[in-house]
């Protein structure tokens, strides 16, 4: 899949044309797709984005009008970037009007496994990441390495401030556990 990084040389103020390329970013590092399991794929690659821009979404649900308005203007940036991709990979327009829905479902997996109580999170996320498609098992070195990763990128999230976040100040700030 092709993303447009045309954003990234936009001197646009949209704050969300800010945030979207560093979810991208995140999303194609090295590490996930060599030493996590990810798939090198453009569903493995598209699996990885959804997984950053959960975390980006649920950090500012619900945290303010202007946090759910950032919020709807970076989920259209990402869509517009996966339908381009999508389109140029020759996917008919029905199946991409489909990735909404697809992105909610996503998100209510993942949610629903970072609300355990920390005695059951791991092996939620662990049962979240299979069954959105990052992993293919449970238990494997490979998503040892991808559950921590994913618990240190939510984690790094969250130390962000929603104000930085919507003014299109996202850091993400969280490497590869090797590096």
């Amino acid at each position: 899949m092709k993303f447009r990084f045309s954003s990234l040389f936009n001197k646009s103020s949209a704050p969300e044309k800010a945030v979207y390329p560093v979810i991208v970013a995140k999303a194609r590092q090295e590490f996930l797709y060599r030493d996590c399991g990810v798939s090198d794929t453009p569903a493995g690659r598209t699996d990885a984005l959804m997984l950053h821009a959960f975390l980006v979404f649920d950090r500012l649900y619900e945290q303010s009008p202007q946090a759910d308005e950032f919020s709807a203007k970076l989920f259209s940036e990402m869509y517009k970037d996966l339908e381009y991709g999508f389109q140029t990979l020759g996917v008919p327009s029905k199946k991409i009007k489909s990735v909404a829905d697809v992105f909610n479902a996503v998100c209510d997996v993942y949610r629903g496994a970072f609300v355990q109580k920390a005695a059951d999170r791991e092996l939620a996320i662990r049962k979240a990441l299979v069954t959105n498609g990052l992993a293919a098992t449970e238990n494997s070195p490979e998503t040892d390495r991808l559950v921590d990763y994913v618990d240190r990128a939510r984690h790094a999230v969250f130390q962000e401030k929603v104000d930085a976040i919507i003014a299109g100040q996202l850091k993400m700030d969280v490497r590869a556990g090797d590096e």
